[in-house]
């Protein structure tokens, strides 16, 4: 008789800045467990009650999502650095998570928008190598001045092997943008006619308003990481001359 063997992801620090956090850019090299985290840890989520349903730009087995609202949705955005590349997308895709109670999961092998990639992680070891079922990940915070760093452990990850089409390539994010657009329109008071694209626009790819947004977003970017490279430099000097 085959015995099923769990999965589990071991870290409370880790699990608990996802859900503070809500949004997790995981990064690393082309094969190195980035959507396979994305999907265990959309099925914590999922079986922690913390979400109700399961959303994704890939074919993933456990489909519960009925296409609805994204209120209390796990959401994978497979190949993310194709979508969250300005300020105008991480407003877009992000700006009302806890609003709606759903959480951002954003595996991509390049670079996604600073302000999204503040909470990260990454695949530094695979000891199945050495016969031991196990991925071992670390976790950086690097928000303004907080800088913080640790790990966990992703045990049996071969349980989700063929869970998962991992040859699926997603040419655009199967509707996301456009349904969190109709969600956060449901929040819209009734007396105020309105309409939410009158205020904030969600999934489109023009930008060209936006320019001068990005550019200040950088200089705030180099600033406070230059405030503190000069600072951590300091500290440096004093203890040399102790």
């Amino acid at each position: 008789m085959k015995t099923l063997l769990k999965a589990r992801l071991v870290g409370d620090q880790f699990l608990k800045m996802i859900l503070a956090f809500r949004t997790c850019y995981i990064g690393g090299r082309y094969g190195g467990g980035k959507t396979l985290l994305a999907v265990a840890l959309s099925y914590w989520l999922l079986g922690s009650g913390h979400v109700e349903k399961i959303v994704s730009n890939i074919p993933v087995e456990l489909n519960n999502d009925d296409n609805g609202n994204l209120r209390r949705s796990a959401i994978i955005l497979d190949e993310s650095w194709l979508y969250i590349n300005d300020k105008k997308s991480v407003v877009d895709y992000s700006a009302y998570l806890r609003k709606i109670d759903s959480y951002l999961l954003l595996p991509s092998v390049y670079d996604i928008h600073y302000r999204l990639g503040h909470f990260m992680c990454e695949r530094l070891f695979n000891l199945q190598n050495f016969g031991i079922p196990v991925w071992i990940y670390r976790w950086m915070l690097s928000k303004g001045r907080t800088k913080d760093k640790g790990y966990f452990y992703l045990v049996n990850p071969q349980t989700f092997y063929g869970r998962y089409d991992t040859k699926y390539i997603p040419f655009d994010d199967e509707g996301i943008s456009k349904r969190l657009r109709k969600t956060i329109n449901e929040f819209r008071p009734i007396n105020k006619p309105e309409n939410l694209d009158n205020i904030i626009s969600i999934g489109s790819s023009d930008t060209g308003n936006h320019a001068l947004d990005d550019v200040e977003d950088t200089i705030n970017f180099m600033v406070e990481n230059m405030g503190w490279e000069v600072e951590d430099a300091v500290k440096k000097i004093k203890s040399i001359k102790r």
